[in-house]
């Protein structure tokens, strides 16, 4: 199965405000309660996160009443479930619309021709693990951190990560710096199902370009 790259716009500090109410009351009474039908509410209510839920993990409506619990779990796996929903329902942008598709290995590929090290380009392709948003924007330094590390699609080899403003202008300002310089290095036959290095590059400067140009953060979903 292929591995996709997408990215999201997202305005973290609003997720994380909306987030907090639930976070607070999860560990009592009918904390996960709430959580569970505010998720399922989203679902329910909104076509594109059932869209990407669909996508990422084939859940339908029937899966997620039935194979995920009502009540409290034992495992950190169906609170993180009900999370990733509350994660989706904050993005700004559509369901693979940015990110680097199935050109991941081609921008690895072209960062690594231009010197980037290899935390550089896991910076760009993966970003910030989410469990460190979790420490810096919810203020959460418990074992409930670590569910975070579980927020992420029902995939194979799936991932959620981010990117704040700075990083973003950051990765970009570079982007564009290099791109003339890999253009004179890069093989004219480095291509994946039809997409060139130079395709995959400038999908990279998009995904960038198009979260400073409105102002957002950015989420990125790897999954396959």
């Amino acid at each position: 199965m292929a591995i996709i790259h997408d990215a999201y716009l997202i305005d973290l500090e609003s997720f994380a405000n909306k987030l907090t109410p639930y976070l607070e009351i999860l560990g009592e009474g009918n904390g996960y309660e709430q959580l569970r039908l505010e998720a399922i509410r989203l679902y329910e209510s909104k076509s594109e996160i059932r869209e990407i839920l669909g996508d990422y993990g084939g859940w339908d409506r029937n899966s997620i009443l039935t194979q995920i619990p009502e009540t409290p779990p034992q495992h950190p796996e169906d609170v993180a479930f009900w999370l990733v929903i509350l994660l989706y329902n904050e993005f700004k942008s559509g369901l693979h619309q940015l990110g680097l598709g199935s050109a991941l290995n081609l921008v690895q590929y072209s960062l690594t021709l231009l010197g980037w090290s290899e935390n550089e380009v896991e910076q760009l392709v993966r970003g910030n693990s989410l469990k460190v948003f979790a420490q810096k924007r919810l203020h959460i330094e418990t074992v409930i951190a670590d569910h975070w590390d579980l927020v992420r699609p029902s995939s194979t080899s799936a991932w959620a990560g981010w990117l704040d403003r700075p990083e973003i202008e950051c990765l970009l300002h570079r982007l564009i710096e290099d791109e003339q310089k890999l253009a004179s290095m890069s093989p004219k036959n480095a291509e994946t199902n039809g997409i060139t290095l130079q395709d995959a590059y400038q999908s990279a400067i998009s995904m960038l370009a198009s979260a400073k140009r409105n102002n957002t953060e950015l989420c990125i979903i790897i999954s396959g």
